[in-house]
């Protein structure tokens, strides 16, 4: 089965805790965080990554306007997680059957310490299980980065709420999970920068 990857970084949420807009704080490599996580995504997927703003629409959008991205506001941004993966999950659906990714990978954008490497070994496990999801597995717990098959938009495009897609990847039957400690370290406040292995 030929992989065509495209990717969904959400980048919605409110960033209460960071008390300001986190992804366009700047990351160690010199990036705003929002753009280092994008450089990351960008090499593995066959479409620009779809980048879903919310809370702080205007501001990621002047900032990302040098990125190769597709942008996509989600105008209900404040019914969670679920609402942000559905809006970018519809907007792949409305591709061209012909040139439609055949899955998906949703991740955040606060994702500090992933890698394109890192995010590789996920399509290396899809390329061997390419019906299946496959999860990111951080201390026992599965989580994004995850890609999604086809066959799972329908039911992406309709998630709603703050689990978002977290109960797609629980079925060891339907959803493969791969060690990508990197995973592990988000920023939800300042301090959480100094957290992020060098």
């Amino acid at each position: 089965m030929s992989i065509k990857l495209a990717a969904v970084i959400l980048a919605g949420g409110e960033s209460v805790r960071y008390q300001g807009n986190k992804l366009l704080s700047r990351h160690p490599s010199g990036n705003a965080l929002i753009n280092y996580v994008l450089k990351q995504y960008a090499p593995l997927c066959a479409v620009p990554p779809i980048v879903v703003t919310g809370r702080y629409h205007d501001r990621l959008q002047t900032g990302l306007s040098h990125e190769n991205c597709t942008i996509v506001h989600n105008a209900q941004w404040s019914l969670g997680m679920g609402s942000s993966i559905a809006r970018g999950v519809k907007a792949i659906m409305t591709v061209d059957a012909d040139s439609r990714p055949s899955h998906v990978i949703v991740g955040t954008g606060d994702g500090a310490a992933i890698t394109t490497h890192s995010i590789y070994g996920l399509v290396e496990q899809l390329k061997q299980t390419p019906n299946l999801r496959v999860a990111s597995v951080v201390m026992g717990r599965r989580m994004s980065p995850a890609i999604f098959p086809a066959k799972d938009f329908s039911k992406l495009a309709a998630l709603a709420g703050e689990k978002g897609a977290a109960p797609l990847l629980q079925s060891p039957s339907e959803c493969i999970g791969v060690d990508h400690p990197q995973a592990r370290w988000d920023i939800d406040t300042p301090e959480d920068w100094l957290k992020i292995p060098s």
